[in-house]
């Protein structure tokens, strides 16, 4: 039949779904030629074999789970019995390798419980795995200071947070735990060559230019970015719109919501001077 395994060292026997299970009937084929156990060779001797039930990457939409069977051994030496170390297969978790890469891949792009359900296994799993792989991560991810800093906030988890981009090259450097003076001073202070910076673009929240001012220094130009501009443009005009229409008699402001391109005149008294005497 076609190796629809696919796993070094196993043969494929035969398949069949189960309960919503894609299930691999297979055998372990590379015999053991030295005792785990005391390290003697050929010393060994069959010994029957064992059922072993591995959980695999999902298959056609289905959880997989590798039906295997490996032949055991006795050491003639030391008297141990033991099976032969499996090629793809992490014994410890009872799964394979790729399904454990499988399920560190997913984990930043799928919720814990999803995935669990894709690949048939407890939510625990997943989460010590993911685990695993954001401390990989972490120990590869080495920040820097850019030409151009952008330093804004997101709310992650009912917390401010922030966040310091690279605005040249349009890419999130890191995300810090909070938006505090300490903690992005921290930050900045690991660089001890911080003059590459030639500018930095922020939002309004004052902490942000006095920690630049005060840790880079005071002749790095400071741009409030376009965002925030506009944004605080729009609430002054809102607020001095609101207070001035609630001055005004009802037939003025009936007037002030009409546009002009459904042909009504904007005729009335002080609609021109109102705005521009505020």
């Amino acid at each position: 039949m076609t190796d629809i395994l696919q796993l070094p060292g196993w043969e494929a026997t035969g398949t069949r779904t189960e309960q919503g299970e894609f299930i691999i009937e297979a055998k372990y084929t590379v015999p053991a030629t030295a005792c785990i156990k005391c390290g003697v060779v050929g010393a060994l001797y069959r010994h029957g074999t064992k059922k072993v039930r591995l959980r695999d990457s999902p298959v056609r939409g289905l959880p997989a789970v590798l039906d295997g069977t490996v032949q055991r051994y006795k050491c003639r030496d030391c008297g141990e019995t033991f099976l032969p170390a499996m090629q793809g297969i992490e014994a410890a978790r009872r799964m394979t390798e790729r399904c454990v890469h499988y399920i560190q891949e997913q984990c930043t792009r799928d919720t814990f419980t999803r995935i669990a359900e894709h690949v048939g296994c407890v939510e625990g799993t997943v989460r010590n795995l993911a685990g695993e792989r954001i401390q990989a991560l972490n120990s590869e991810f080495q920040p820097y200071l850019p030409e151009w800093l952008g330093i804004d906030e997101t709310k992650l988890d009912r917390q401010m947070r922030c966040i310091l981009t690279d605005v040249g090259r349009n890419q999130p450097i890191d995300i810090l735990a909070d938006r505090e003076k300490p903690t992005l001073a921290r930050w900045l202070h690991q660089f001890k060559d911080r003059s590459v910076v030639k500018g930095v673009a922020m939002d309004m929240w004052r902490p942000y230019r006095d920690t630049v001012k005060a840790v880079i220094g005071n002749d790095v130009p400071v741009v409030i970015d376009k965002f925030h501009v506009v944004r605080m443009a729009n609430q002054a005009v809102d607020k001095v719109r609101i207070r001035v229409q609630k001055e005004k008699d009802a037939r003025t402001r009936v007037a002030w919501k009409r546009s002009n391109h459904e042909g009504v005149p904007m005729k009335v008294d002080g609609f021109a001077t109102t705005f521009s005497a505020q």
